[in-house]
């Protein structure tokens, strides 16, 4: 089995049709590629239609669990996994069609334990925009010298895997948060030995109005916090490099960020900023990341923080 493709599903009848079409759609024989459709407690009518398709193709099995969240479908999708790479697919989103041959013979080119990808991101608003992801310059690189020196789009979708990799360092996603993408990709990075990136545009990235990405709540804010706890927690159990632990250091300054821009910070309330603060001053990363910021912008930010936060936030209309 040369591929297994792994695709969580709960409450997307919308868009697995869509999905699943893409998946068939493609220049391997079905003998050569497993579709594991993970039925995460579906409430809609996604596990009829999942069956649908089982019924008539031979390479799709549906294995059905109680609800577990996307990383635990995710992981149950791994532990049926028999190809030798595996492909992480959202079930709102597609694959370009043939792919999969031409991504399979890359990564044997390369002996790749993990491959990098190209993206479109279609908007609601019906607008697209393209990710060509950066290849390292020397190519075929170990994933510490990748993670440290390339910036990617932390999506487990946009990375394709040796099982035997995931397998063998018991890499699995963090389970009973969100953003798990985010704390799994630099793990995988730590183990891989040989990376590279393909420069095509294989995926097909849907923004949805159900989407978690597109939601700003107070617990991604504070499953964000958790992925900084988990960062320290590989650190601390982990032999890294000097080059390793600056990428984590950089991957923790954009979480920040992100967090604490006006434009996220203050749609929450005075008390959750507050929980939210004193959440991030814990974490051994708030002063690097602090450090870490050349933009004037966010510098003013901070200062304003640690100074009052109330003021800060009484500055709401004015601060953009």
């Amino acid at each position: 089995m040369l591929f297994s493709l792994v695709i969580p599903i709960y409450n997307v009848e919308k868009y697995l049709e869509r999905c699943v079409l893409s998946l068939l759609d493609q220049d391997l024989k079905a003998s050569e590629y497993e579709i594991i459709l993970v039925n995460d407690g579906t409430k809609d009518n996604s596990l009829a239609i999942a069956e649908k398709f089982e019924s008539g193709n031979r390479n799709i099995k549906i294995i059905s669990q109680d609800n577990k969240g996307l990383s635990g479908a995710r992981n149950t999708g791994l532990k049926h996994a028999t190809g030798k790479y595996v492909w992480f697919i959202d079930s709102d989103d597609k694959i370009v069609s043939n792919c999969l041959k031409g991504l399979y013979d890359f990564m044997e080119v390369g002996n790749l334990d993990v491959a990098h990808l190209g993206f479109t991101h279609f908007f609601n608003d019906g607008s697209e925009t393209v990710y060509h992801p950066k290849s390292h310059p020397d190519g075929v690189v170990t994933g510490e010298k990748f993670f440290s020196e390339i910036q990617t789009v932390p999506t487990a979708w946009s990375f394709v895997h040796n099982r035997k990799n995931l397998i063998d360092n018991n890499l699995e996603f963090f389970e009973g948060i969100i953003h798990e993408d985010e704390e799994f990709l630099p793990r995988v990075m730590f183990f891989a030995k040989r990376v590279q990136t393909l420069d095509k545009l294989l995926y097909a990235y849907f923004e949805n109005s159900s989407s978690i990405m597109g939601t700003k709540s107070l617990k991604s804010d504070l499953n964000k916090c958790i992925v900084l706890e988990r960062f320290q927690f590989f650190i601390q159990s982990h032999t890294c490099s000097k080059r390793f632990v600056n990428g984590l250091n950089y991957r923790a300054f954009i979480i920040f960020q992100t967090m604490l821009m006006p434009s996220s910070f203050l749609t929450h309330s005075p008390k959750d900023q507050a929980l939210i603060l004193e959440k991030l001053k814990t974490s051994s990363f708030y002063p690097i990341a602090w450090k870490g910021s050349f933009n004037p912008k966010f510098i003013l930010y901070k200062t304003l923080m640690n100074i009052d936060l109330k003021f800060y936030t009484s500055l709401r209309k004015f601060i953009k």
